[in-house]
């Protein structure tokens, strides 16, 4: 799913929900999340993939439970990023989950940094509500996984 402004769209939020089957959705967060490579490989997927601009700034999220996996990344304006969700003029701030591998979602915002408050409530929203990630890890790994979100968006 994705959402573009009217005026451009390079610019919006879009989500993939349950990516999977054959290894799509750990070559989707494998750049972002170490422990992906070596699942990556068993599917058959090349290594080369697990890279990403030096540019980005990547924080895992802990979640607590075993296999369940998180990141948060920020991609500078111009920066293109090699699963092609950033790169279109503004920065961009994503969010990769992946349970029971390898299913995995995503939700990348690509808006002005006076829209990032839009950004912002994004990946809180994807994160609480639409990953997968909430009915696996329980209320207290998700809230202590909101409160690194959070400090994440803070800092950049």
């Amino acid at each position: 799913m994705t959402a573009t402004t009217a005026s451009d769209d390079s610019e919006g939020v879009e989500m993939v929900i349950n990516a999977g089957e054959g290894g799509a959705s750990v070559a989707l967060a494998c750049p972002y999340i170490p422990a992906l490579e070596a699942v990556d490989e068993a599917s058959g997927i090349s290594a080369s993939s697990c890279s990403h601009s030096s540019a980005d700034v990547v924080h895992e999220i802990t979640t607590g439970t075993p296999k369940i996996y998180a990141a948060v990344v920020w991609v500078p304006p111009q920066v293109t990023d090699v699963t092609n969700f950033a790169g279109k003029g503004n920065p961009t701030l994503a969010l990769f989950t992946t349970t029971n591998v390898p299913i995995g979602d995503m939700v990348a915002c690509t808006l002005p940094s006076s829209q990032r408050s839009i950004c912002d409530a994004s990946l809180r929203f994807f994160l609480d509500d639409e990953s997968n990630v909430a009915a696996e890890v329980g209320p207290s790994n998700l809230s202590r996984m909101d409160s690194a979100l959070a400090a994440f968006l803070s800092t950049y």
